[in-house]
Order: C-alpha cells, then sequence, then structure tokens
C-alpha cells in the first residue's frame, strides 16, 4: 500500500511541473520534440514536464524549422508559432554550383547532397592525384625514352624499349584515370544544378496556412 502511495505522489508530482504547449504552422507540417516524431499539423495541445525542449519542423518546399523553448508549472501555457521560409529555386542553384550536393541539403535532401558532394570531392581529390601521378610517369618516359634513342648496343636498346613502353603505358593508364575522376566531379556539380533548377520542392508544394486549423498541436505524455 505504502508502495502504490509514493507513485501516486509521483506521479502528481511530475503532473504539477508540466505546461501545455500549443503548436501553431502550415497544416502538414511533420513535427518533432526533442528527436521524437508527434505528427503534422493539426493536431491537440500537449502536455510536457519542466524543462528545456526542441522543436523541429518540416515541410515540403521549406526549411528546416527549428525552435528552443522551456516549459514549467502546471498552470504554463506556452504557445509555438512555426513559420516556415519557402526555398529559393537560385539559391539551390548557387549552392550546387558552388559545390555538388550544397543545394540539395539546402532543400532538405541530406543523403542525396552528401553523397554529391562526396563524388565531387572524391573525384577532385582522385585527379590531382592521378595528375601527379602521371607527371612522375611523364619524367620517367622522357628519361628512358633519351636513352633508347641514344642506346647503341643492344641489350641497352631491348632495356630501354622495355621502359620506355612501361613508363608510357603507365603514364596513359594515369592519365585515364585523371579523366575519369575529374569526369565523375563534373558529373556530380551537372546532377546537383540540374537537381536544384528543376526540382525544388518549393516549385511543386504549396504551403498552406490556416491558423484556424493548425492552432492546435501535439499529443499528450502521460507520465
Amino acid at each position: 500500500m505504502f508502495r502504490y502511495t509514493i507513485l501516486i505522489l509521483c506521479l502528481l508530482s511530475v503532473a504539477a511541473n508540466a505546461s501545455t504547449v500549443i503548436i501553431t504552422g502550415p497544416i502538414g507540417t511533420e513535427i518533432s520534440i526533442n528527436g521524437t516524431p508527434i505528427g503534422s499539423l493539426p493536431l491537440e495541445p500537449l502536455d510536457l514536464p519542466a524543462g528545456n525542449n526542441t522543436l523541429t519542423a518540416t515541410h515540403p518546399g521549406s526549411k528546416t524549422f527549428v525552435r528552443k523553448f522551456s516549459t514549467g508549472d502546471q498552470n504554463d501555457v506556452v504557445t509555438v508559432d512555426i513559420l516556415m521560409e519557402k526555398l529559393s529555386r537560385k539559391d539551390a542553384v548557387l549552392f550546387s554550383l558552388a559545390f555538388a550536393g550544397l543545394g540539395q541539403r539546402y532543400q532538405n535532401k541530406p543523403i542525396l547532397g552528401w553523397t554529391l558532394t562526396a563524388a565531387e570531392a572524391g573525384g577532385l581529390l582522385m585527379g590531382l592525384l592521378s595528375e601527379m601521378e602521371m607527371q612522375n610517369h611523364n619524367n620517367d618516359y622522357l628519361v628512358a625514352k633519351s636513352n633508347y634513342d641514344s642506346s647503341v648496343d643492344e641489350d641497352d636498346i631491348i632495356y630501354w624499349r622495355a621502359k620506355t613502353n612501361t613508363t608510357y603505358q603507365l603514364m596513359s593508364d594515369s592519365e585515364s584515370l585523371r579523366n575519369v575522376s575529374l569526369g565523375m566531379a563534373a558529373g556530380a556539380v551537372v546532377v546537383s544544378l540540374l537537381d536544384a533548377a528543376f526540382r525544388v520542392p518549393s516549385f511543386e508544394t504549396k504551403i498552406t496556412n490556416n491558423s484556424e486549423l493548425a492552432v492546435q498541436a501535439g499529443l499528450t505524455f502521460n507520465f
């Protein structure tokens, strides 16, 4: 009996330190609080225990909205107004032009964005390394070719001919790898630009604000 009494007192203590939270914003906006998905607007008011909280709101065609708020006593009513900022095609294209994938992360598409960024960065890095390797092989080729041209002994001619052919093939392979790597980097930029130019969500989805229907947000947390 004593155990149940303590439990009831604890529950009452938690409830006494809770606030009612009302969230307003565009219909269909997805809401998460402290990393936990709550649902999409409109919802009902929610009760949260006292403390600091982080609200995250996402809506197609809009930038991610993040707002920190605090809850306190049971009698407190906290209202969080969500103001979604529409994405800009111009900004998405400029970001993608600066570096592949930036425009996609601006559009709230992080997986595609980081994939394109990795493709461009990897292509540029591999292209640079291949260019350096090609220059080294080119120097070796010039030395081998010079020695081959000046050789008079048959054994030297055979050796330097083989060395010339080998270094030339290595130089050609490095050049091909450089071209493929730079092509991959350029392709990532092109894909990022086309995606930003033609698939910006703000041109596909219209944000509907309804202050009467989207006023109530939430879910009741029972502790």
